[in-house]
């Protein structure tokens, strides 16, 4: 009876009180629309914050990424007991395929254009250092206050800092001021060693990502920042072209973008990289539907949509590059301009198999768990979202076509049946135990 009420209803409908996590995230401490303190509001403890920056700062290592005709000319200061800068030092680049479609995407347009480069949890601000390194101006939004000290520590040891504007706030859809768990890295060895930054965000869909180690060697710590829009941000800089708009918040990439609606519509985005992720638990299945609503948003704009896979294993199967292949480095002496083209050796998406799916699909064929508004046979990019995304997150990089916006994807079927929501959803929720208890080997798992 219930699900026969929603019918119809729109996504702001079934935005409910939020929770607090044992896991963290980001979580609403007030709320202007309301006038009044939200009751989730937490009194932040800043002793921890404070401690835990004190120990970081002191670690604190520098890398020196320069290389002969390669753009890196800078010196990088890191966490090393950050995960992800241990592979940042096999290469000494962080990242190399996504900093080589980085490259690849905005060189020209930095260099000869003076466009802004939007860097959406800049993190130590690689990716930012990147983009000034190359001549654009750039608008760097963090809300961690220790991550943007880190960053301007980069920012001064390189001379850039007057390419940089830092922001330390939350991108998000909704007005407020929010609390962000932080994790705490302690000395130990590889097995105490975190991916650090944002832990994830707890907004509408709960938290979506988070790490079972936040919990364990050292946990984490709240700080508090407001939530900004990325359209009104963005005023500043005029009608200067956007170079590259990136967006990495733990999950709520789909609502980020949302506020940058207006941006989008000027034509003036270049190129997009956003991080999408799948997600299986039980309160958060309905934002598989809103990652799939941005894929499809950028499919009806004309973007050609391509993604990096997160595990090796998968793009060597698709024949593909990952975020971490080494051999989408040139080799040393080659300038990276002249380099064979990356882009052209990532994954499209959706793919012609998803597009054919989506031209044969009948009424009731919804991937997902849980839809609010089930009038609609799948498109190519709900296809895409469940078979060519592999793994359970993927980072996405998209450059307009030039073609006129497409019209909107139409729904021409009746909602179907509760006894084939709860059987899609059952599929679903079956899939993810069975797919963690292989190991991380995609199963087959029929619908129950």
């Amino acid at each position: 009876m219930r699900q026969a009420k929603d019918r119809g209803r729109t996504f702001d409908d079934f935005k409910g009180a939020l929770t607090t996590s044992p896991r963290g995230g980001i979580l609403p401490a007030t709320v202007e629309q309301k006038n009044q303190p939200s009751k989730h509001a937490q009194q932040i403890n800043t002793q921890p914050m404070r401690s835990a920056e004190r120990q970081q700062h002191a670690r604190l290592e520098r890398l020196n990424v320069s290389r002969p005709a390669w753009p890196l000319n800078f010196t990088f200061v890191y966490d090393p007991l950050d995960r992800d800068m241990v592979r940042m030092l096999r290469t000494r680049v962080l990242e190399p395929t996504l900093s080589r479609v980085w490259h690849e995407l905005t060189w020209k347009c930095c260099r000869h254009e003076k466009g802004v480069v939007v860097d959406v949890g800049s993190n130590y601000g690689w990716y930012t250092l990147l983009a000034a390194s190359l001549g654009c101006d750039v608008l760097a939004v963090d809300p961690v206050p220790s991550y943007q000290r880190i960053l301007k520590r980069n920012l001064d040891e390189n001379g850039l800092q007057h390419r940089v504007t830092m922001r330390r706030a939350v991108v998000y859809n909704e007005r407020g001021t929010f609390n962000v768990s932080v994790p705490i890295a302690v000395a130990g060895g590889q097995k105490r060693r975190k991916v650090l930054g944002m832990t994830g965000m707890h907004g509408v869909a709960g938290v979506l990502k988070s790490d079972s180690r936040d919990r364990q060697a050292g946990g984490s710590y709240l700080v508090s920042a407001a939530s900004v829009s990325l359209d009104k941000l963005l005023a500043a800089y005029g009608t200067r072209p956007i170079c590259m708009l990136k967006l990495d918040v733990e999950g709520y990439e789909p609502q980020a973008l949302l506020t940058a609606r207006d941006t989008l519509d000027s034509g003036r985005v270049r190129a997009l990289q956003v991080e999408v992720n799948r997600v299986y638990a039980q309160g958060a299945v309905q934002q598989n539907l809103r990652v799939t609503e941005l894929l499809e948003e950028l499919d009806r704009r004309r973007f050609r949509v391509r993604q990096v896979h997160s595990k090796c294993a998968h793009a060597r199967k698709a024949g593909s590059l990952c975020v971490d292949s080494a051999d989408a480095l040139p080799p040393d002496g080659v300038r990276w301009e002249e380099a064979p083209s990356v882009w052209a050796r990532l994954d499209e998406i959706p793919s012609n198999r998803s597009r054919q799916r989506a031209a044969n699909a009948r009424c009731y064929q919804s991937i997902f768990a849980d839809r609010f508004n089930w009038s609609g046979r799948p498109s190519a990019m709900e296809h895409a979202f469940r078979d060519d995304i592999v793994g359970m997150t993927a980072d996405i990089v998209a450059i307009p076509t030039g073609a006129p916006p497409a019209a909107a994807h139409e729904h021409a079927c009746v909602a179907p049946p509760l006894a084939l929501r709860q059987r899609r959803y059952q599929y679903e929720y079956r899939y993810k135990r069975e797919t963690v208890a292989s190991g991380g080997v995609r199963a087959r798992v029929s619908a129950v």
